[in-house]
């Protein structure tokens, strides 16, 4: 049993959510109440998958009473919508089977099938009412749990390998020392006790310098913009240095190397973008022209940039272009253009947060003079690991900001469906870092005004979590051949 709940039970509700949310995609034209259902159900599945496979638990008692208090609490929800979900499909037309493929699937009648549809939606989404801040709960024991284990598994193991070493030793030098004791033994009794004393401290001198050799010390925690003076490359000069906007542009050039290469059939068609729609772009300038930093996130938009239509990011762009606003675009990819393989929601984080860096060095002001660390070393990523990302998080704050409150800045993100962490606990704590960036660039007057466009073709739980419901755009009902929403739907902020 985990946390109280078999693991058999629970992918056994797996199986009958992912089926319900299967059922309900395969109404054509499906309205919103549906695919927002539909798309929490497929989310909730990800979330219960760990609860199957987490084993570590019973090292940590503390942690596993808290996660069963919150796994009991969606346990009987969540086997009330399936049985209720489940007597609703019977009570239409028969026993729906065990099968996933036949699970709700001999549904025929057009009418049996609304009918359970509009059920199951309204069930779905008071399930979501009542489970969702539980599983948020869980999701961050689940992470203080690992990053518990990880940061006490070096003095396990040094534990571990003290006590083996320490016991091989004495059992080996035990042997060598009653072999000397017996050669001792052999002469006068006043010289015997002399070298047996100065033996028995050779032998603890020994001892001890193989256990400091066991005990390391800890590194100093050092900023990671900062680099010890041995290591720094040749190009940096220490001391007190303004940094000037060729210096980035020179310094960013390194980041490019590690940029995912652009494949040119992903390009779009149309690159100029500017719509005719006065009006729309009437709104537009009145949204980035507030005083504060805002994000708008269009939901259900078509992201797919090599339709005949440019997608909503590049007329977006375009028309901060042509009103001279500096912009940082960025469109996430399903497959690497060079090898065909589908990218890792992780490695497309980096590579979107160095394509950033990259691009907010080419746009910096002409009048930039700053003190601030922007050495060669802070543009050097080894790879897409967890130090760098952080890194680079911590390098991209501090650019966007160098500039004066004065300057504005937009940045579009193109189809962030594809970075959906998937319980991936580091990825989601980073991408709310760099929403928390975008969205408070002008906190206290520092930095630059930044208004931030996040399209999506789908809800994510991510995006949820991150950046909120209130500030959603629903696509659905777009109108014009633009692709620019419907002039209602743009609400227009008042300074």
């Amino acid at each position: 049993m985990a946390f109280g709940w078999s693991a058999g039970d629970i992918l056994s509700a797996i199986n009958f959510i992912i089926d319900a949310a299967q059922a309900l995609d395969d109404v054509n034209g499906a309205p919103k109440e549906f695919r927002q259902a539909s798309t929490f159900l497929r989310n909730l599945d990800k979330a219960l998958l760990p609860l199957c496979t987490f084993t570590a638990l019973e090292a940590r008692p503390g942690y596993k009473a808290n996660i069963e208090a919150e796994v009991d609490a969606i346990r009987t929800p969540i086997e009330k919508f399936m049985r209720d979900v489940d007597d609703m499909a019977k009570h239409l037309g028969g026993d729906s089977g065990s099968s996933k493929t036949s699970r709700f699937r001999w549904l025929k009648s057009i009418s049996s099938k609304l009918e359970w549809h509009y059920f199951t939606s309204k069930k779905a989404l008071s399930l979501q009412n009542e489970v969702e801040g539980h599983l948020r709960v869980i999701d961050t024991l689940m992470q203080r749990l690992t990053v518990d284990m990880i940061h006490k598994l070096p003095a396990d193991i040094k534990v571990g390998m003290q006590e083996t070493i320490d016991t091989a030793l004495n059992t080996h030098l035990s042997l060598f020392k009653s072999s000397i004791v017996g050669d001792i033994s052999q002469h006068d009794i006043a010289n015997r006790s002399i070298w047996l004393q100065q033996l028995e401290e050779l032998f603890e001198r020994y001892l001890g310098s193989q256990r400091l050799r066991l005990t390391t010390s800890p590194a100093p925690s050092l900023p990671p913009q900062y680099t010890p003076t041995e290591q720094r490359s040749s190009d940096e000069q220490p001391g007190f240095t303004i940094y000037t906007p060729e210096m980035l542009k020179t310094n960013a050039a390194r980041v490019e190397e590690h940029l995912i290469p652009k494949d040119p059939d992903f390009l779009p068609r149309r690159i100029d973008g500017i719509t005719a729609d006065v009006e729309l772009t009437h709104r537009l300038q009145l949204w980035w022209t507030t005083p504060s930093s805002d994000l708008l996130w269009i939901q259900g938009a078509d992201t797919n940039p090599c339709s005949n239509d440019p997608p909503l990011a590049v007329d977006i762009s375009a028309v901060a272009r042509e009103a001279n606003i500096p912009v940082l675009s960025y469109t996430c990819r399903r497959l690497h253009p060079s090898t065909g393989n589908e990218i890792a929601p992780l490695d497309l984080f980096a590579d979107l947060l160095y394509s950033l860096i990259w691009q907010c060095a080419q746009a910096i002001s002409d009048t930039l003079n700053t003190s601030v660390d922007f050495g060669i070393s802070r543009f050097k990523f080894e790879d897409n690991s967890p130090a760098s990302i952080t890194s680079a998080l911590e390098l991209f704050h501090d650019l966007i900001r160098a500039e004066d409150k004065f300057i504005r800045k937009i940045v579009v993100l193109n189809s962030l469906q594809l970075l959906e962490y998937s319980g991936d606990g580091f990825l989601e704590t980073q991408f709310g870092k760099l929403i928390g960036i975008v969205l408070q660039g002008d906190t206290k007057a520092v930095g630059p005004c930044i208004k931030t466009v996040v399209l999506t073709e789908e809800q994510t739980l991510m995006l949820l979590n991150s950046v909120g419901a209130e500030k959603t755009l629903d696509a659905s009902r777009m109108v014009g051949s633009s692709g620019f929403l419907a002039i209602s739907e743009l609400k227009e902020n008042k300074p």
